[in-house]
């Protein structure tokens, strides 16, 4: 990998000749969040507002410890300086040791489920996207959902319902698999038929776990209203018969009562005459996606039982943003 790019550090960042080298140093990582080293970047917190750089980057530190001394950020003689040169000396040891095991910078079976989020994310925004009101879902919103939903991939349910769908008193399941609250205009028939199969904490293929997770998070996030359709503006005209009723006319004639009563308003549905004259316009009800709630909000609803669920979401979220942009 070639020499990062060193941003011009400025008072704008708040980078004054007060700040140590790491808080220099944090701040350029944070500029130049697109790069990775082996595949992650990281931190660590060693005390609150001090911030050691992970082991596996120690060599791009010269070029900018060159550049903070150029700038006058930072003299070569200080004490920063000489904790930056000792810290190089015990990397191995010091630092690598205080990366445990499962920490999701350093472990990456944290990210083995990586790319099948980003193929169901991108799924359904693209079968979705011209639904009035509809915001593109990021994939690593789902990834910081699947973080706190399993903690780990050492944790149970890691390699079957990663995304937590289908335990065992989760309504989530049945939603998508019955057609309840609407869910099919959100679950095509495909999805839904290879849910047939599956029974409430049983084993899922994780993958598939994933898919099923981010199908509810849309259905979470979906309006869905009753909404009258219009088949054909062109008014007709019926001649009323014995012992029709606005809600019998509306099934026979195919529209309802709601345009009956609209295209008739002088008309007292209650005391209907033999041959009176009724117009109407073909028209029927369906329930179809009017908006979509806010990620956040969609979020809470997946997991109502958690209080601070969106709050863990959002920690992992911002995390993960700077290592995956």
């Amino acid at each position: 990998m070639g020499q990062p790019v060193i941003p011009k550090l400025n008072d704008t960042v708040g980078v004054k000749g007060k700040n140590t080298f790491f808080d220099v140093f944090l701040v350029w990582v944070l500029v130049n969040n697109r790069i990775r080293w082996n595949g992650l970047a990281g931190y660590i917190q060693v005390s609150p507002g001090v911030l050691l750089p992970h082991a596996s980057i120690f060599p791009l530190m010269k070029p900018l410890r060159d550049f903070v001394v150029a700038k006058h950020l930072l003299p070569a003689s200080t004490k920063a300086e000489t904790l930056l040169l000792d810290s190089k000396k015990r990397a191995a040891k010091t630092l690598l040791e205080a990366l445990v095991k499962d920490n999701p910078l350093s472990d990456q079976r944290w990210n083995q489920y990586d790319s099948a989020i980003k193929d169901a994310v991108n799924r359904f925004n693209a079968r979705l996207s011209a639904t009035k009101g509809f915001h593109t879902l990021d994939w690593r919103w789902v990834k910081a959902m699947q973080w706190t939903e399993v903690r780990g991939p050492d944790a149970p349910g890691w390699n079957s319902r990663p995304m937590q769908i289908g335990n065992p008193g989760d309504p989530g399941l049945g939603v998508l698999r019955d057609k309840k609250d609407h869910s099919e205009l959100v679950v095509d028939d495909q999805l839904r038929q290879r849910l047939q199969g599956i029974q409430a904490g049983g084993k899922w293929d994780p993958k598939f776990n994933i898919e099923a997770g981010v199908a509810f998070l849309f259905h979470k996030a979906a309006i869905v209203e009753d909404v009258l359709v219009i088949d054909n503006p062109a008014s007709l005209t019926y001649a009323v018969k014995a012992n029709d009723t606005f809600d019998s006319l509306a099934k026979t004639l195919g529209t309802t009562v709601d345009v009956l009563k609209s295209d008739n308003p002088k008309v007292n549905p209650g005391a209907l005459q033999i041959n009176q004259k009724l117009n109407y316009r073909k028209s029927h009800h369906r329930f179809q996606i009017t908006g979509w709630r806010s990620w956040d909000d969609a979020t809470q609803r997946y997991n109502v039982g958690n209080p601070d669920y969106l709050k863990t979401v959002r920690a992992f979220y911002k995390k993960i943003v700077v290592f995956f942009p």
